[in-house]
């Protein structure tokens, strides 16, 4: 999630990078998908190239103007670089590429300049919804989405929903919406159907699996962002974030680690506020594993769970949990 940052870039070995951006007027994220190969990627503008020669040796040059980049990133346009994942193996020169990218796009965001997605698709004709019949709705729909290919924009469900509705919601809503016409070689804008219409049960769901699977690695993090900025007791008393990640680092340490996991959700239930950007859940279900110790004996944990959950700014978290063996 990047409710917590301006802007949050996440980058794979692969060379696919995906990127969240605010869209107008709105709180919620476009997701750009960026997936490029290297020969693309070393005919991109070279703008943000650096004039001075920080080493003779290329490889530890490339290395300290990518640490420039990123201070560049986060002092000129607030981006903050989270871990690359795999980055071990990712080597300087093609780290220098996506920071110089990422650079160049930032920079064409920050121009504020926004257009409708119909703009962006050059105004193509279509057929009123009303029009069509169930023999012409799945050809209409595929024709949509075959130029939305070919324009590099694509729209993700969660869920199956009919053509109806996607032909709907591509023509009344996303056609309507204001994006950034950010344009790079091989970029993909990704806009999702639930950030229009959120499935709270779902996002619910997934926050879920996130801490249980988290928890079953025993690798959370400050980026952990399934995780509220504070944990409201039962006493009412209050835990910030940091406080609760060192008591999983208690935990996690006296095992180690966790084997033949097991989880059921049973149950999601949620009620929204009048505003409906503010709200209180809480997923509840079993849970079984073997805790393997230091001296390689197992401990059966099981049980249930429930983790209570606050919406806030559009975004759901978890602020107090009950979990086998776990004490507050």
């Amino acid at each position: 999630m990047f409710h917590k940052i301006k802007r949050a870039v996440s980058m794979k070995i692969d060379t696919a990078l995906f990127y969240a951006v605010p869209t107008a007027n709105t709180s919620s994220f476009t997701f750009v998908h960026y997936f490029t190969t290297f020969n693309e990627m070393c005919f991109m503008s070279d703008e943000n190239e650096l004039p001075e020669k920080f080493s003779d040796d290329e490889e530890e040059h490339l290395r300290i103007e990518n640490e420039i980049l990123k201070l560049k990133l986060q002092a000129e346009l607030g981006a903050e670089m989270q871990s690359l994942e795999g980055s071990e193996n990712l080597s300087p020169e093609l780290e220098n590429l996506f920071l110089k990218n990422i650079l160049s796009f930032e920079q064409q965001f920050e121009s504020g300049e926004t257009i409708s997605v119909y703009e962006l698709l050059d105004k193509p004709a279509f057929t009123n919804i009303n029009e069509l019949d169930e023999d012409g709705i799945a050809e209409a729909l595929e024709n949509l989405e075959t130029l939305m290919r070919e324009k590099n924009i694509a729209v993700d469900y969660a869920l199956d929903y009919t053509d109806w509705e996607k032909y709907r919601f591509i023509t009344q809503d996303l056609f309507a919406h204001k994006t950034m016409p950010v344009n790079l070689p091989g970029m993909v804008i990704h806009f999702s159907y639930e950030e229009f219409y959120p499935n709270h049960k779902l996002i619910i769901e997934e926050t879920a699996k996130e801490f249980i699977e988290h928890w079953f690695e025993r690798d959370f993090t400050e980026d952990s962002y399934e995780l509220a900025n504070e944990f409201i007791l039962k006493d009412k008393s209050v835990l910030s974030k940091q406080d609760v990640l060192n008591k999983f680092d208690i935990i996690f340490a006296s095992y180690k680690g966790f084997e033949e996991c097991e989880y059921e959700i049973t149950n999601i239930v949620f009620q929204l506020h009048a505003d409906n950007n503010t709200g209180t859940g809480f997923a509840e279900g079993t849970v079984t594993y073997n805790a393997l110790l230091e001296n390689n004996e197992t401990v059966a944990i099981e049980g249930s769970f429930k983790l209570d959950m606050v919406l806030m700014d559009g975004y759901w978290t978890i602020c107090f949990f009950q979990w086998p063996s776990f004490q507050w």
